[in-house]
């Protein structure tokens, strides 16, 4: 895990640009590397050696890059050395081949160029600001304010879709002088012009292959895909929420690496029913290796004020909250810096009750923008008790995305709409919980591989609407789990709560409720 702030100026840097650059610190990550000269100035925070993620070479560039980048064709991990290779033989098409989930930086020294790449999925965030002829990079946004080469400016606009939406589409942010490079997109500049270019699209692909024969190629897909992003002697961490998509990480990543621990977050209401008792009952090596982590209301309040504090993020939810407390707590753990989850199966394979009933929705009218704005425009109504003349306008950028999907199946194009708006947002969190712990985590669901294999699902291979406005979510990943996991896993009779936090409870009775109310007396731009 490292952060880096890069600073670049076309025509020549200023003293206090390349004094600010440099003299910013973090003391979970005190080893550094700082490189300047009379245009580009960077500075690389790390907790311990920075390894293979570095290099420089004064007569072509300078390489870094934050996660882990895989070579598309052979699968295996790049070094910074071998990304340099790619950009001198191949220049900036090197980009379509790779995979994995990280953000890059490449200073080319002849052309005075910057390049920073960001992964297919979203996973890694970059954001920016550019003023004049000077832009400045980072991988995190609180870099950019802590540093002080930027100051807050309130976006009103985007902090309105934020609330709507739960999300910023478009590669803006709540504040008007910072940016960030969207999901399978590189940011160049050069000769003082910025261009943003998308270098991964998702194929429209059609499989008339039998339900049978691809559960067997998503199997073999899937075992490669562990293979390439688990190390088999490391100690290593997963989130185990008893649902299905971690339960069945949880065996097939055992299967490779025995050394795997297991960690659940649990809250003070006590639950009849607990999904992860399913497997942890029924597998002793998992039941061994297990921990509840629990959670309390004082605890969970404290730890939402400082998480804001430290990101400078809004919150999309609050689960991402408990997934910052489970890596915090994972953190201390001995060598265990790598944790998994399941996060993203649920935007691939449908595992949301809304994607039948909102597309069922735009099956009847055909209007787009029920796709847009699926269960939100609760949020809008909302809005109406607060000022009954409220009207809300959909971002332009918002309806030219979903307008490019060429998808005629309504749930098939809904879920490349959430791919394409709602899951980055919603990963990025998982990235600032890494920042904050000096930790990594990999939702290897998002792999490439696992994308593109979903993209050949059928209508029929996603669920069903039932007469009771009930829905059979997943029923893919469902019937691909029969082969590991036991009935009650793969087809639980209860819906999973193991995540689900008790704050409406909490506003209403409880310390989040005086926590918000403490908050809004003060002064707030909001």
């Amino acid at each position: 895990m490292s952060l880096f702030l890069a600073t670049f100026n076309s025509d020549k840097l200023s003293n206090i640009q390349i004094k600010r650059t440099l003299n910013y610190k973090n003391s979970n990550y005190p080893k550094t590397i700082k490189w300047t000269d009379k245009y580009f100035v960077i500075k690389i925070l790390t907790k311990k050696n920075i390894g293979d993620q570095f290099f420089l070479n004064k007569g072509s560039c300078l390489v870094f890059f934050n996660g882990l980048v895989l070579s598309d064709k052979k699968k295996k991990p790049l070094t910074a050395k071998q990304i340099s290779k790619l950009y001198k033989t191949q220049g900036i098409k090197f980009i379509k081949n790779l995979n994995g989930f990280y953000s890059i930086i490449l200073y080319d020294f002849k052309r005075k160029k910057i390049i920073s790449i960001r992964d297919h999925a979203g996973v890694k965030n970059i954001f920016y600001s550019l003023s004049d002829k000077t832009i400045s990079i980072s991988n995190y946004l609180s870099i950019l304010y802590d540093s002080r080469i930027i100051k807050f400016s309130p976006n009103y606009e985007t902090y309105l879709e934020h609330i709507v939406h739960g999300n910023i589409v478009g590669g803006k942010t709540i504040s008007k002088n910072v940016y960030q490079v969207p999901a399978a997109n590189f940011l160049k500049f050069y000769d003082n012009k910025l261009k943003l270019l998308e270098f991964w699209k998702l194929q429209k692909l059609r499989s008339n292959i039998s339900l049978q024969k691809k559960l067997q190629k998503f199997d073999k897909i899937f075992k490669k895909v562990i293979m390439d992003w688990v190390p088999k002697k490391q100690e290593i961490s997963i989130l185990l929420s008893g649902g299905l998509d971690s339960s069945i990480l949880s065996k097939l990543i055992l299967n490779r690496n025995s050394k795997l621990k297991f960690f659940t977050a649990i809250f003070e209401r006590k639950y009849q029913y607990n999904e992860t008792n399913l497997i942890t009952k029924k597998n002793k090596k998992i039941k061994k290796r297990h921990k509840f982590i629990k959670i309390n209301e004082k605890k969970f309040c404290n730890h939402l004020v400082n998480y804001i504090k430290k990101t400078h993020h809004p919150i999309t939810n609050f689960n991402g909250l408990v997934i910052d407390f489970l890596s915090k707590k994972i953190s201390k753990e001995k060598n265990s810096k790598i944790i998994y989850c399941g996060e993203g199966s649920d935007e691939l394979f449908s595992g949301f009750d809304r994607y039948f009933e909102i597309s069922r929705k735009f099956k009847k009218t055909k209007n787009i923008k029920d796709l847009i704005m699926s269960k939100n425009y609760l949020n809008v109504r909302r809005f109406k008790y607060i000022k009954k003349n409220f009207k809300y306008k959909i971002p332009f950028s918002r309806i030219n995305i979903a307008k490019k999907i060429n998808e005629k199946i309504p749930i098939k194009k809904y879920l490349i709409l959430d791919q394409k708006t709602y899951i980055s947002p919603y990963l990025d969190r998982l990235d600032q919980s890494s920042f904050l712990n000096n930790v990594e985590i990999r939702p290897i669901f998002m792999d490439k591989r696992i994308i593109e294999f979903s993209q050949s699902l059928n209508e029929n291979d996603y669920g069903s609407f039932c007469s009771d406005n009930s829905s059979k979510t997943k029923m893919f990943l469902r019937k691909y789990s029969e082969k590991y996991l036991d009935e009650d896993i793969s087809y639980p009779k209860n819906k999973k709560v193991q995540l689900m936090i008790p704050s409406s409870n909490w506003f209403y009775k409880g310390e989040l409720k005086n926590m918000l109310l403490s908050l809004l007396n003060k002064k707030s731009f909001f």
